[in-house]
């Protein structure tokens, strides 16, 4: 493994990592020439907007959030759109932090035993400190949204944020506006991360056929590929600066991004998942050992962002189709349950039985 000094252009932001092969040195050199340029048409917006306050507004921001924000200028342009969210809420962070007092001990429990298990190998993250960060982030959030509390993969997501934002309310929020730009992934019953994951099973059979056949024919689907990466919007598999470029483009785009950005990831591992030396081997092995070093940042956003006609309308319409699928399948679930629960109370009520006719032929012989 590389150490972390030898992460020139911070695209690893302290995680260790493989030794660069010698494309991968050549597509970071081509991604930091990228970042140059951009660089240069941030600073002349804010010289004019320090605080990025009205950039937020124009519908040029759009695309210049897809195509990247400079790591200088991400945290104040971060903290401008989040701003917006904030200024709506009921409540302070410091107000959600102190409803701590009155305690919820499982959303607790479930917090603390996840601290020790989110980024262990990073050197900063792995500290008490960081962790106790985390926790208060994680504990507000659960009161500020109660209905779905805690779910596992946002600590990944908590993590990554404190890698660009030093005080905990910023981070805070930002959690906030990204949970909040998609829909109830984290719900216990998770329904719509099962429908959205079905779509993005229907638009893999469509734009990366290839991989969709094969990984059906191995038993897999794309919901058991891209689940790790709509649930932690890409924090726990991907290196730092990848995950910041979508989370860049989800600030105006939501989840919507989360579609184009797996989807450019499909098509640019098709190949690999193809090799004759991974056609047996199991698609999260792949994508765990790929995904960290991948630094075609630039080449999978351009395969992702090239799909035309690739609408909110259309993404609409594919939810409500698989919509009906998840509920029936719920249903199905449910009635199984059911009928799983009236056999134990028979078996129960027939062992009861039992046990009072012998009771009574017990009676019988002593009398």
């Amino acid at each position: 493994m590389s150490s972390s000094s030898n992460d020139k252009f911070q695209f690893w932001f302290g995680f260790p990592h493989d030794t660069l092969t010698e494309e991968s040195q050549m597509k970071l050199a081509e991604y930091e020439t990228n970042l140059q340029k951009r660089t240069l048409q941030w600073s002349k917006i804010a010289e004019k907007d320090p605080t990025f306050s009205n950039f937020v507004n124009k519908s040029s921001a759009k695309n210049l959030c897809r195509a990247g924000i400079p790591p200088q200028y991400r945290a104040i342009v971060w903290r401008a759109f989040c701003n917006k969210l904030k200024s709506k809420s009921q409540y302070r962070y410091e107000q959600y932090i102190s409803m701590h007092e009155t305690e919820n001990p499982s959303t607790y429990q479930d917090i603390e035993n996840d601290l020790t298990r989110t980024f262990p190998e990073h050197p900063v993250l792995s500290q008490q400190q960081s962790m106790d960060k985390m926790r208060n982030i994680l504990r507000a959030y659960s009161w500020r949204n109660p209905t779905i509390g805690y779910c596992q993969s946002m600590s990944f997501i908590v993590g990554l944020s404190m890698l660009v934002f030093e005080r905990e309310e910023d981070c805070f929020w930002l959690l906030v506006h990204l949970l909040e730009s998609i829909p109830s992934y984290h719900s216990k019953s998770m329904r719509d991360a099962r429908i959205d994951l079905k779509v993005m099973d229907d638009l893999m059979k469509k734009y990366a056929n290839k991989l969709y056949t094969h990984i059906h024919s191995l038993g897999y689907s794309a919901e058991f590929i891209c689940v790790e990466w709509f649930l932690t919007l890409f924090s726990k598999t991907m290196a730092p600066e990848f995950v910041f470029r979508v989370w860049d483009a989800m600030m105006i785009e939501g989840n919507k991004i989360l579609f184009r950005v797996s989807l450019g990831c499909c098509m640019y591992f098709e190949k690999l998942f193809l090799l004759p030396e991974n056609k047996n081997r199991s698609p999260m092995a792949i994508l765990s050992e790929e995904g960290k070093k991948c630094v075609a940042v630039e080449k999978i956003f351009k395969k992702g962002f090239g799909i035309l006609n690739f609408s909110r309308t259309t993404l609409n319409r594919m939810r409500k189709e698989n919509e009906r699928v998840v509920d029936k399948e719920n249903e199905e679930v449910e009635a199984l349950r059911k009928r799983d629960k009236e056999r134990k109370e028979k078996a129960k009520l027939k062992e009861d039985e039992k046990k009072i006719s012998k009771m009574d032929e017990s009676d019988s012989s002593t009398n």
